[in-house]
């Protein structure tokens, strides 16, 4: 069965990357820009979150935590992009699974999701 792979980043050239990379190595990918997915992920039910940590009107961060403490959607694996020099900190204040720095290597980014796919 397809892993769903759920990628929130509002930059659209890392969207198309990661899409295509993902897509490549037989995954489905659903992308979204903002918060405003945060209902909608106990019904995608994807096998990780690729999550970038600053989304415009939203923190990556915060929306990790959301995630994280809702029953819901506890278990799903959720990975912070960041540029940010602080990204493990970050991370860890999210509750976030593992993080990964951008810019990233294609290859890290097939390992990472190959790892905590659910």
């Amino acid at each position: 069965m397809q892993k769903t792979i759920l990628v929130i980043e509002d930059d659209k050239d890392i969207q198309e990357i990661l899409t295509y990379v993902l897509e490549a190595e037989d995954y489905n990918v659903i992308c979204a820009e903002d918060d405003t997915i945060f209902d909608n992920i106990s019904t995608i039910k994807p096998s990780l979150i690729l999550m970038d940590n600053q989304l415009q009107g939203a923190s990556g961060t915060d929306m990790c935590y959301r995630i994280k403490n809702n029953v819901d959607t506890s278990e799903i694996p959720v990975i912070i992009l960041s540029a940010n020099t602080n990204i493990e900190i970050l991370a860890q204040e999210g509750h976030a699974d593992g993080f990964l720095a951008k810019p990233f290597d294609v290859n890290e980014v097939v390992r990472i999701v190959a790892k905590y796919s659910l």
